[in-house]
């Protein structure tokens, strides 16, 4: 199987429109109980929409979320931070659709149009749709986008291209470096662009500035695959493989800087996003998928399916928000009551000594007193 196009492993990089399909109607298991305390101050969000057979929220910036719901098919959305604020961002023509991404008022995802996945971004409405998709290319998507520009591939000749616009197709750049036979940009901050190249049969996490030939080689030392799924100012996330699994990594900007975040205690780990020293994803404890958080060290991890009330199985962290010490994290997770996934929005305020945290989320007020 191509692992680009791979779901339900822990080396995913992204989820096609067909597979997600499939894996969003199979049940899985239940979580398995551990010994780590879940953190008193989450609490969370229910997304999933009303009439929607599925749903999974794949990113968060500010007050949305992005993500998508089975209504019928598949069809990329977006929240406010309330199951009832949810926006059909499906395209007209599109047979489905799916949104990885949001920021400043932009979204960007994939879809389905003319037997082609399309790169796309949305600017809060599914008429807003603009189709990224370069001459030339067979398939495209994009996967993250800050400031005017997103980030993901383009199939050109064959082969899978990382890739970088400005907000229209034509404004395409091919950031594939040199000798490599396959890339993919994952996500983008302060003009830098994360994600993987495949050279000399290896996977290797990456780095660029804007343009091919500024590509710099993130892979750790004795590790035989890695990929960089997020940035945030001087840091980078993902994953490493090391000792035949793959471990929560971060770097900041260079493969020695590279740190093992992997969980005492898990079999698998990998961080889906990053924000402010913070990142997101999963770690496999007792067999099941926990919704995770670090700070920076392993030691650090959260469990944050544990703030999940009533019974729910696997469970995944894959966006986080940052504003000074309130954090916002979309995912999504098995609901066991209603047996199928469901978009889940974890949010925290840390009130400053002396002061009420007050986290706005759509309209929601959440003060807390002063400790």
């Amino acid at each position: 199987m191509d692992r680009r196009l791979s779901t339900a492993t822990a080396c995913d990089l992204r989820i096609s429109l067909s597979q997600m399909t499939r894996w969003m109607g199979v049940a899985i298991c239940g979580l398995a109980s551990t010994s780590v305390p879940a953190e008193a101050s989450w609490t969370v969000r229910y997304l999933h929409p009303a009439g929607s057979f599925a749903s999974a929220a794949y990113g968060t910036s500010g007050s949305h979320q992005v993500g998508q719901a089975r209504i019928g098919l598949l069809h990329a959305g977006m929240w406010s931070g309330t199951a009832a604020s949810w926006v059909d961002l499906n395209p007209e023509g599109s047979l489905q659709s799916i949104a990885f991404g949001v920021s400043g008022g932009q979204q960007v995802g994939s879809a389905h149009v003319g037997l082609r996945d399309h790169a796309s971004l949305w600017s809060g409405t599914a008429d807003s749709w603009v189709d990224l998709h370069p001459a030339g290319a067979t398939d495209s998507a994009a996967f993250g986008v800050l400031s005017g520009q997103q980030v993901g591939f383009a199939t050109v000749g064959g082969m899978t291209h990382a890739s970088l616009w400005s907000g229209t197709a034509d404004s395409w750049t091919d950031l594939h470096p040199s000798g490599a036979t396959e890339s993919v940009a994952r996500a983008i901050s302060g003009g830098r662009q994360v994600g993987y190249a495949d050279l000399d049969d290896v996977r290797r996490a990456s780095l660029w500035s804007g343009s091919a030939n500024s590509w710099v080689d993130l892979h750790p030392s004795g590790a035989t695959e890695s990929l960089a799924m997020a940035i945030s100012g001087g840091q980078q996330a993902g994953y490493a493989y090391v000792d035949d699994a793959p471990r929560a990594s971060l770097w900041s900007s260079t493969a020695d800087s590279w740190v093992d975040l992997h969980p005492s205690g898990a079999t698998v780990s990998v961080a889906h996003a990053i924000s402010d020293g913070h990142q997101v994803g999963y770690a496999i404890v007792g067999g099941s998928y926990r919704a995770s958080l670090w700070s920076n060290t392993a030691t650090s991890w959260e469990d944050l399916s544990q703030a999940l009330t009533g019974s729910w199985g696997d469970a995944v962290a894959t966006g986080i928000w940052s504003d000074g010490p309130d954090l916002c994290v979309s995912g999504y997770g098995f609901n066991n009551s209603t047996r199928r996934f469901e978009a889940l929005l974890w949010y925290r305020s840390v009130p400053t000594p002396g002061a009420a945290g007050t986290l706005v989320i759509a309209g929601l007020v959440a003060a807390r007193r002063r400790r």
